[in-house]
C-alpha cells in the first residue's frame, strides 16, 4: 500500500473515532433539549396508543414535568395527574442512581370485573436480585390513590429508600387513608427467603369515640413471616402470628389475648368481655380451626364464654357458640351452625337455651320471668329460610307460658303458620303472611281463647276470647284494615272489646270503637283525613271495678273536628267520689280545648274538690291555663287545705327553649303566709335539657327567704338560699299547746353539684338568744338559750357536721361528725358533749307525761359508719322525775348511768315511787347485728295504779333475757296489797277469735314469730281487796304462769260476799285452781244465806267456763225448800204463790246462765254488744237483756223475777251527749236526756 493509502486510511479511520466520540455528546446535547424531548415523547405515543403522555416541559437532565399520563386497557384504566419528576445524573459515576424527587398528585385506577376465570393460587419462588446500580430515593409523595371509588383510598403517601447490592433499607414510608394514618420504617434483603425487618405505627379509624392505635413488628422473611402486634384504645390486646404468604395454601397460626372489651359504649358493663382469648391454625387448602374463650362479669354471676368453628374459603362448619353460668354449668346457652357458599349459600343453625339467665348480661327489670327453656332450628337454601321455634316462660304472673312457632319463606316472603301462645290463662294461636316484594305487605290473623290479661298486667285478671285481624300493604301510601272482637271478663265483671279501622288513600276510617266492661263504658268512632270528625264518649260509673284502689265516677266525652291541617280537639270530663289508694277527691270538672297548629292555642280548666292524702286534707284546687306557645298564662288556687297556694305563672315557648315568670305566689300554712316578693323567672332549654331559675324572695312577716344569684335545676344543680329573721313563734301551730318557742332563725344553703359529679354542700342554721317555754299546771318555765347552731360542710369525699346548744337554762348539748367517702363506706368520726341537759322541754312532747325534769351529762366518740355508728362513752341522768295520771307508775328520784360501748351499752338505774316504794334496773342492751338484752328488774312497795281499776302496792324481781330472737323472763311479782274494783270490762277485754277477718283492713306480712320463754310466779298477799260484778272480798294465793299462758296454782277470796239475783250471799268457801290455761280455771265455790238455823247455798264446781251448779242446804232438804230459803229467805207457802215466784226464780237464774248461748243467738239477729244480767233487789230484781240494734239505736228488755212485770226500752243517741228514750211496760214514757260526765 501506498503512503497516501495509509494517510487516507488513517485519515477515515480518526475521523470514525471522532464521530463515535463525539455521538455521545451529541446525543447529550440533543437530550438537553426540550423540544427534543417533546418529540421523543410524542413518538413513543405514536408507537403505544395505550398510553398517553401529556408532556408539559422538562429534558432528561433537569427532569421531566407532565401534566397526565393515561394507560388504558382492557378492563383497567390508570390516570396519573401533575408528575413531576428530577434526578441526579452525576451519581451514575458513581455507579448509583439518585432519584431527588418523584411527586406525583393523583393516581386513579379503575378497574372492572374480568370474566376469566381466577388462576388457582400457586406458591411463589423469590428471585435473587442484586441490582448493577446502587438506588437511593430521596422522596416521593403521591398526594392521592384512588380505586373504583369516588372517594380517595390513600393519601398523602411519602417514601424516602434506598438500595445497595440485594439490601434495600426502607427510611420511611408514611400515609393516610379512610380515617387511618401510618408510618413504617425497615429492612429487607431481596435474596434467598427474602429475610427482613420492618417496624410500624398505625392509627386505626376511631370506633365508638374511642381511639385506636397499634405497633406492629415484622420479622422472619417473605417466606416465613412472624407479626407481632400491640393494639392499644379500643381493643387492647396483644396478637402474634406466623404465616406463609409464598406458600399456595397460606399457613397461618395466629393467637390473640385481649384486657378487657366493651365493644360499645351504649351496651351495659355487663357486656365486657374479659380475657378475651382466640386462636386461629390453618391453611386455605385444609381450612382454619377457630377457638376461643372468654368470660364476662354478669349482674349477678360469672358467665363463660367458648367458641369453637372451622372455617375454609367455601364455608364454616362445626361452629359450637356456648354461655353458660360458671357456678352452674347446666345454665347454658348452645349454638351450632354449619354454613357453605361454594356452589350456593347453604346454612344449618340450632340453637339450645336452658334457664341461661340472659339479664344478667343485658339488665332488664323483667321482675320473676325466666326463660327456663328455648329450642330452635333454622335451615337457608340459597334464598329459602325455615325455621321452628319452641320456648318456655316461667314467672309471666306466676304462670308458665309455652310458645311455638315456624317460618317458611325466602327473600319476597315469609309465612309464620302454626303460631301459638299458651299459658295456664289461656293461649293465643295465629297465622302470618309477610309479603316483601316491591312493597311491604301483610295479612294476619290472631285468635285469643281464654286468655288472662292478669298474666301481663297482675292487677287486671279476667279472660278474653276473639279474633284479632289485620291485612294491609306500604307502598306510595300505607293501606290498611284492622278488626277486633273480643268478648270475655275482666276483674269479674263482663268485657266487650270491639272496632274496626280502615286506611285508604289519606284518609283514616275509625267505627264501631267500643270498650266496656260491666256498667263502664267507652264508645267512639271518627274519620281522620283532609277533615277531622272524631268523637269518644266515657261513661265510667263504676272505677272500682277497672282498677284495684280506684273508686268513683267518671263521665265526659272527647272530641276532634277541623281541617287536618289545624284541628280542634275539645275534651270534657266530670268526676265525682274520685280516690286512688290514699288520694281521694270528691268532685272533678277537666274542661279544655286546643288548635293544633304552630301556634297552639287552647284552654284548659281543672276543679277538683275536697282532696285527702291520707289523713291529710289538700283542699280545693282550681287550675286555668290559657293562651298558645307564644304567650300562655297559668293560674292555680288551692285553699280550704293544710296549705293554700295562689300562684300566677306567665310563659312563652318556641323551638329552642320554655321560658316563664312567675308574677304573683303565696302560700298559707295555718297563720304562717309566704308571699313572692319579686317574680320568679323559669329558663328551660329543650335539647341538650337545661333548667335555670332566677333570683328571688319570699317575704312571711319579717323573716325573708331569697334564691341568691341563678339557680341551676337541670342538668347540673347550683342552688344558693338564704333564711333571714325566721320567727319560730309562727311554728306555734305545729307545736303542742303546752310549748311555745320564741326566737329568730337564720339559715344558709348552698348546693352545687355538676353532671356526674359528687354533690358540694354547706348548710348553716342558727338562732341566737332565744327562749323555749313549757306551761305547767302550777307554772310556766322559760328555758332560754344563748345559740342554736347546725353547721354541715358536704365536699368531696368528707362530710362535717355539727349541732351545738348554749344555754345556761336548757344546759350545752354539743355534737361534731366526719363521715369520710360519704357516696361509699361512710366512715364516721365524731365526738359528743352533754352539761346540764335539762328534759323538762320535751314533756309537751310525751302525751302520757304530766311531769318531767331531770339532768343529762355524758360525753364520748362516735365512730364506725353512718350505716353502723359505733357510740362509745358515758351518760349520766341525774334527779330526773316521770309521772302522770296515765302511767300505771311514778319515777321519782331517778338516777340512770348508761356506759356505751361500740353497739352495747350498759344500764345501771334506781328510782323511788310514792313514799316507800323503790326500785332498780340494771343489765345491757346490744342492738347490732341483733337485739340481745340482759336486764334485771327489782322493786320494792312500788304504788302501781291503772285508773280506774286497781291501786296496788308491787314488788317485782324479774330478769328479761333477749338474745337468738329468743325472749326469755323469770322471777316474781309480789302484790301484797292494794284495791281492784270493776265496774265494767273495756273493750280490750274482749279478745278477738284469731280467725276473725276485719273487712278493709291490710293484712301485714308476719316476721319471724319471736321465741318466748316465760316462767313468772304472781305472789298475791291478803290485803288484796277485790270488788266487782257484785263480789266483794279479799284475794290470796300463789299462780305460776308461763309463755303460752298456761298457770299452776290457786287463788283464794277470803270474807268474800256476792251480790246477785237480788240477794247478798257470803262466800263460805272459794277457790280457783290453775292447772292449764289461765282463761280456764276449776272452780270449787259455795255461796250461802243463813236463816235462823238453816244454810242454804248454791255450789259451783268444774271449769269456769261449764259449771256445774247445784243448791244445797243444811240440814239437808228437797231442792225446792232450799231454793226457797236462799232466794226467798223462808220456806214454801201453801198458797201457790210461792211456787210461781220460784219458777221465775229457776228461769232466771236457768237465763243467767245461758249468757254465751243468748249473745250466739243476738249476733244472728244483728244485735250487737249483747249483755245478760241482773238489776234491783227484792221483789223488783229483773233479768235484763240489752243490745246495739245499729250504731245508734239500742234495745233493752227485762223480764221481772218476782213480779210480772216486763219491761222493753228504745234508746236513740242523737248526739255524743244529747240522746231519746221510749219506754213502754207498767208506765211508759219518751223523754230527751242529755248526760254531763263529772
Amino acid at each position: 500500500m501506498t503512503r497516501s493509502a495509509v494517510r487516507s486510511s488513517f485519515k477515515y479511520l480518526l475521523l470514525a473515532v471522532l464521530i463515535l466520540l463525539m455521538l455521545p455528546v451529541l446525543l447529550g446535547l440533543l437530550l438537553a433539549s426540550e423540544s427534543v424531548n417533546r418529540w421523543l415523547f410524542q413518538q413513543v405515543q405514536d408507537r403505544e396508543p395505550r398510553l398517553q403522555l401529556d408532556f408539559i416541559e422538562g429534558q432528561l437532565w433537569r427532569g421531566w414535568q407532565f401534566e397526565q399520563i393515561v394507560w388504558r386497557d382492557t378492563g383497567i384504566e390508570v390516570v396519573i395527574d401533575q408528575v413531576r419528576f428530577s434526578w441526579s445524573p452525576e451519581c451514575l459515576l458513581k455507579t448509583r442512581l439518585c432519584l431527588d424527587d418523584l411527586d406525583v398528585e393523583s393516581i386513579r385506577i379503575q378497574t372492572e370485573p374480568s370474566e376469566e376465570p381466577t388462576p388457582e393460587r400457586q406458591a411463589v419462588t423469590l428471585p435473587d436480585l442484586n441490582l448493577p446500580l446502587d438506588i437511593q430515593v430521596d422522596r416521593v409523595r403521591i398526594g392521592s390513590l384512588w380505586l373504583n371509588s369516588d372517594e380517595p383510598l390513600l393519601t398523602d403517601i411519602n417514601l424516602s429508600a434506598r438500595s445497595a447490592d440485594d439490601q434495600l433499607i426502607i427510611q420511611q414510608f408514611t400515609g393516610q387513608g379512610p380515617d387511618l394514618d401510618w408510618q413504617l420504617d425497615g429492612e429487607l434483603r431481596m435474596a434467598g427467603d427474602w429475610p427482613l425487618q420492618i417496624n410500624a405505627a398505625v392509627n386505626l379509624p376511631p370506633m365508638d369515640e374511642r381511639d385506636w392505635s397499634a405497633d406492629i413488628s415484622l420479622n422472619g422473611s417473605l417466606d416465613d413471616l412472624r407479626v407481632e402486634a400491640l393494639s392499644q384504645g379500643y381493643l387492647e390486646g396483644t396478637l402474634q402470628a406466623q404465616v406463609r404468604p409464598l406458600q399456595s395454601a397460606l399457613p397461618l397460626s395466629l393467637t390473640w389475648e385481649g384486657d378487657a372489651f366493651l365493644p360499645l359504649q351504649t351496651l351495659p358493663e355487663t357486656l365486657t368481655l374479659e380475657d378475651l382469648r382466640l386462636a386461629v391454625d390453618g391453611d386455605l387448602d385444609s381450612g382454619f380451626l377457630v377457638e376461643g374463650d372468654a368470660y364476662f362479669h354478669g349482674s349477678e354471676g360469672r358467665v363463660d364464654l367458648n367458641l369453637d368453628a372451622h372455617a375454609g374459603l367455601t364455608g364454616v362448619s362445626d361452629l359450637v357458640l356456648q354461655l353458660n353460668v360458671a357456678d352452674a354449668p347446666d345454665r347454658r346457652l348452645l349454638l351450632a351452625a354449619d354454613a357453605s357458599w361454594e356452589e350456593q349459600l347453604l346454612a344449618d343453625a340450632t340453637l339450645d337455651v336452658q334457664r341461661f339467665p340472659w339479664q344478667w348480661l343485658y339488665p332488664q327489670d323483667i321482675g320473676a320471668i325466666e326463660l327456663e327453656e328455648l329450642a330452635m332450628t333454622a335451615s337457608l337454601r340459597d334464598m329459602d329460610v325455615s325455621s321452628d321455634l319452641t320456648a318456655r316462660f316461667s314467672g309471666v304472673a306466676e304462670q308458665t307460658v309455652e310458645l311455638a312457632m315456624t317460618a317458611r319463606g325466602n327473600q319476597e316472603s315469609v309465612r309464620i303458620a302454626p303460631f301459638e301462645l299458651q299459658t295456664e290463662a289461656g293461649k293465643a294461636t295465629g297465622e302470618a303472611v309477610i309479603d316483601m316484594g316491591a312493597t311491604l305487605a301483610w295479612d294476619v290473623s290472631l285468635l285469643l281463647e281464654k286468655l288472662n290479661p292478669g298474666v301481663f298486667v297482675a292487677q287486671l285478671p279476667g279472660e278474653l276470647n276473639g279474633p284479632i285481624n289485620s291485612k294491609g300493604r306500604m307502598g306510595e301510601s300505607l293501606q290498611l284494615s284492622a278488626d277486633w272482637a273480643l268478648q270475655g271478663s275482666l276483674r269479674s265483671h263482663p268485657l266487650a272489646i270491639s272496632g274496626n279501622v280502615d286506611k285508604q288513600d289519606d284518609a283514616w276510617l275509625i267505627q264501631d270503637l267500643l270498650l266496656r266492661q260491666g256498667d263502664n263504658r267507652i264508645a267512639g268512632s271518627g274519620q281522620w283525613g283532609e277533615q277531622i270528625a272524631a268523637d269518644l264518649d266515657i261513661n265510667l260509673p263504676r272505677l272500682n271495678t277497672l282498677w284495684p284502689g280506684l273508686v268513683g265516677t267518671v263521665q265526659g266525652k272527647v272530641a276532634a273536628t277541623g281541617a287536618a291541617s289545624a284541628p280542634d280537639i275539645a275534651l270534657n270530663l266530670n268526676g265525682r267520689g274520685l280516690g286512688l289508694e290514699e288520694l281521694t277527691l270528691s268532685e272533678l270538672d277537666l274542661q279544655g280545648r286546643v288548635s293544633v297548629t304552630d301556634a297552639m292555642p287552647g284552654e284548659l280548666t281543672l276543679n277538683t274538690r275536697r282532696m285527702r292524702s291520707g289523713e291529710t286534707r289538700l283542699g280545693n284546687m282550681n287550675l286555668t291555663l290559657r293562651g298558645n306557645k307564644a304567650s300562655h298564662n297559668l293560674n292555680l288556687t288551692l285553699d280550704r287545705g293544710i296549705l293554700d297556694v295562689q300562684t300566677q305563672l306567665t310563659g312563652t315557648l318556641n323551638a329552642e327553649r320554655w321560658q316563664g315568670r312567675l308574677t304573683d305566689a303565696e302560700l298559707a300554712y295555718e297563720e304562717m303566709i309566704w308571699t313572692l316578693v319579686d317574680s320568679a323567672v323559669f329558663n328551660y332549654r329543650l335539647a341538650p335539657a337545661r333548667l335555670r331559675m332566677a333570683a328571688h324572695c319570699w317575704r312571711q312577716q319579717g323573716a325573708r327567704l331569697c334564691f341568691d344569684g341563678e339557680q341551676h335545676l337541670l342538668p347540673d344543680r347550683r342552688i344558693n338560699l338564704a333564711l333571714n329573721d325566721f320567727a319560730l313563734d309562727t311554728l306555734q301551730g305545729a307545736l303542742p299547746e303546752d310549748f311555745s318557742w320564741d326566737g329568730l332563725l337564720n339559715a344558709q344553703v348552698e348546693f352545687n353539684q355538676a353532671v356526674g359529679g359528687e354533690p358540694l354542700a354547706r348548710v348553716d342554721v342558727s338562732s341566737v338568744n332565744g327562749v323555749v317555754n313549757v306551761t305547767n299546771p302550777e307554772q310556766t318555765l322559760a328555758f332560754p338559750y344563748e345559740s342554736l347552731q347546725l353547721n354541715t360542710l358536704l365536699e368531696e369525699g368528707q362530710a362535717n357536721t355539727r349541732l351545738l346548744l348554749a344555754s345556761e337554762g336548757l344546759g350545752t348539748l354539743d355534737a361534731q361528725a366526719r363521715i369520710d367517702d360519704p357516696a361509699g363506706e361512710r366512715a364516721l368520726t365524731g365526738q359528743y358533749r352533754i352539761e346540764g341537759l335539762k328534759l323538762d322541754f320535751l314533756r309537751p312532747f310525751l302525751t302520757q307525761v304530766e311531769e318531767l325534769h331531770g339532768e343529762v351529762n355524758g360525753r364520748g366518740d362516735i365512730s364506725g359508719t353512718l350505716v353502723e355508728p359505733l357510740i362509745s362513752g358515758e351518760i349520766r341522768l341525774r334527779d330526773g322525775h316521770v309521772s302522770g295520771p296515765e302511767l300505771p307508775v311514778s319515777f321519782e328520784q331517778l338516777n340512770v348511768d348508761v356506759l356505751v360501748a361500740g353497739q352495747r351499752a350498759d344500764i345501771d338505774g334506781s328510782w323511788r315511787s310514792g313514799e316507800q316504794g323503790q326500785g332498780s334496773l340494771q343489765g345491757n342492751v346490744t342492738w347490732a347485728p341483733e337485739l340481745d338484752l340482759d336486764l334485771t328488774l327489782k322493786g320494792d312497795a312500788l304504788p302501781v295504779t291503772v285508773e280506774p281499776y286497781a291501786d296496788l302496792r308491787v314488788s317485782p324481781d324479774l330478769n328479761v333475757t333477749l338474745a337468738d330472737n329468743r325472749l326469755q323472763v323469770r322471777g316474781q311479782i309480789a302484790v301484797p296489797e292494794g284495791d281492784i274494783t270493776v265496774r265494767e270490762l273495756p273493750e280490750q277485754a274482749v279478745k278477738l277469735s284469731p280467725d276473725v277477718v276485719i273487712v278493709g283492713q291490710e293484712v301485714e306480712e308476719q316476721e319471724a314469730p319471736l321465741d318466748i320463754r316465760a316462767r313468772v310466779q304472781l305472789l298475791i298477799g291478803d290485803q288484796l281487796r277485790f270488788s266487782g260484778f257484785g263480789l266483794t272480798g279479799r284475794l290470796s294465793g300463789r299462780i305460776q304462769v308461763e309463755e303460752n299462758m298456761n298457770a299452776t296454782g290457786d287463788l283464794n277470796i277470803l270474807d268474800g260476799r256476792f251480790r246477785r239475783y237480788g240477794q247478798r250471799l257470803s262466800l263460805r268457801r272459794a277457790q280457783i285452781l290453775f292447772a292449764g290455761p289461765i282463761s280456764q280455771p276449776f272452780l270449787d265455790i259455795e255461796a250461802v244465806r243463813r236463816v235462823d238455823d238453816v244454810v242454804a247455798g248454791l255450789r259451783l264446781t268444774g271449769r269456769a267456763e261449764a259449771p256445774q251448779s247445784e243448791v244445797f242446804s243444811e240440814p239437808s232438804m228437797a231442792q225446792e225448800q232450799a231454793l226457797s230459803y236462799l232466794i226467798l229467805g223462808r220456806p214454801l207457802g201453801g198458797d201457790g204463790g210461792d211456787d210461781n215466784m220460784l219458777g221465775q226464780a229457776a228461769l232466771a237464774l236457768g237465763m243467767a246462765g245461758s249468757g254465751p248461748v243468748a249473745g250466739n243467738i243476738a249476733n244472728k239477729l244483728g244485735i250487737d254488744d249483747f249483755q245478760l244480767e241482773t238489776e234491783g233487789s227484792g221483789v223488783g230484781t229483773q233479768v235484763v237483756a240489752a243490745g246495739y240494734i245499729t250504731e245508734k239505736l239500742s234495745l233493752r228488755y227485762g223480764v221481772g223475777v218476782f213480779e210480772p212485770a216486763n219491761q222493753l226500752g228504745l234508746r236513740y243517741d242523737l248526739t255524743r251527749r244529747l240522746y231519746l228514750e221510749a219506754v213502754s211496760g207498767f208506765a211508759s214514757s219518751l223523754d230527751f236526756f242529755y248526760r254531763i260526765d263529772f
